[in-house]
């Protein structure tokens, strides 16, 4: 096979094109932009990665360089410039950029001239594989609200990608590069300085309870969950409609946005409480009276948060009383309800009171008069009297 050889103006060593590369190079591979972040309104970071994603061959890098399209909404009227992170490529020493521009909406990473076979970066094929570059642009205004689009740029105009592996039988520089192969999909690509919508905490409730928002935005933005001592719980990414951050235990609970690739944080509206369930066990001794009896009413508490306040009430007598052992003098059957309260949440239970009427009077005695000293069993008796459970007779003189 005859190899035509020529010079790329953009690159310092020579490419092989042919129509079906060699087994000794990569027949795939991903280099992909991912892990950005708005480091405030003027300042925003991407790493570009590069992976083998051949299973056999050995993907020996030997040369790289990019043209990364942006949308020139984030120009904004300003001046980008880029420039490449100290220290942040992981290729070997000779093939790390230092070379960066920008121009005609386009960042163009210049490439470092191959180091020979057995000199260049072996690339992983573990994901994401290696970081070849992080790069930060800094506008002189605001980027404004617009999403950097970016996407690698094939052509000579304003400037194309090129990946260039060693062939390991013949040493050559091969170019390998193969636009699908690049993908911008693993970047957030949210709207630059965009807004964080406002919205409210729901839930709460007797422990365990479901803690949510009524809504969310799905554009890259993260919710946090915080009890009251600030201490992050989870966190749940926005749907575009209400999320949930499941059951929660005691606590006070407030939520925060924050817009992942980006340095913007917003607190949502309101809190939600979650508290130990109370459990209240009234009890009034007797349970059974005469009317004009007294009475006294206990209440007791467990599993609260705070200290117990108490709420007595009775239908339809209307004693109310804020002790927790109040007595009462009830003159008809009742049920006394006591509301407990520690300060979180409260809980009622009733305990019922039968209050028995008081006997009517006694009828007139009749029976035989007058009778002989010595008589026995002479009858004497009453009518029947109301509400007497028993009869007790009682002779004087």
């Amino acid at each position: 096979m005859k190899l035509r050889l020529f010079s790329w103006l953009t690159v310092a060593s020579f490419f092989i094109i042919s129509a079906n590369l060699s087994a000794q190079v990569p027949s795939s591979y991903q280099c992909t932009i991912r892990n950005d972040s708005l480091l405030d309104a003027r300042n925003y970071e991407f790493d570009i990665y590069l992976q083998n994603t051949d299973a056999v061959n050995i993907f020996e890098l030997a040369t790289f360089q990019a043209g990364i399209l942006v949308n020139s909404s984030i120009v904004n009227g300003g001046t980008i410039t880029p420039a490449i992170v100290s220290g942040s490529s992981e290729l070997v020493l000779v093939q790390r950029p230092t070379s960066i521009s920008f121009a005609s909406n386009c960042i163009r990473l210049a490439p470092r001239g191959g180091p020979g076979l057995g000199g260049g970066t072996i690339i992983p094929r573990t994901s994401p594989g290696i970081r070849v570059v992080r790069i930060r642009l800094t506008n002189t205004v605001d980027f404004g609200q617009a999403r950097p689009d970016f996407a690698f740029n094939y052509t000579s105009t304003p400037y194309n990608t090129v990946v260039g592996a060693y062939d390991q039988t013949t040493a050559l520089n091969v170019n390998i590069t193969n636009p699908s192969f690049h993908s911008a999909a693993s970047m957030f690509n949210p709207v630059l300085n965009g807004t964080l919508n406002l919205y409210n905490v729901t839930g709460g409730g007797a422990t365990p309870a479901e803690v949510g928002l009524d809504g969310s935005q799905a554009d890259g933005v993260r919710y946090i969950l915080y009890n009251q001592i600030d201490d992050v719980i989870t966190t749940e990414d926005g749907t575009g409609s209400a999320i949930s951050f499941g059951n929660q235990t005691t606590g006070t609970y407030d939520v925060r946005a924050h817009r992942v690739a980006t340095y913007m944080y917003s607190d949502m509206t309101g809190t939600a409480a979650v508290y130990s369930a109370l459990i209240v066990t009234p009890t009034a001794n007797p349970l059974t009276l005469c009317a004009g009896e007294s009475t006294q009413l206990s209440a007791g508490a467990s599993g609260g948060s705070g200290s117990y306040s108490y709420a007595w009430s009775s239908n339809p007598a209307g004693f109310t009383s804020a002790l927790a052992n109040p007595t009462a003098s009830p003159t008809v059957s009742t049920t006394y309800t006591v509301v407990v309260n520690d300060g979180y949440s409260s809980e009622a239970s009733g305990v019922s009171v039968t209050v028995n009427p008081l006997p009517a009077a006694a009828g007139t005695i009749t029976g035989t008069t007058p009778v002989c000293q010595g008589q026995s069993g002479v009858a004497y008796s009453v009518p029947a009297i109301s509400g007497a459970a028993s009869y007790s007779w009682v002779y004087s003189g």
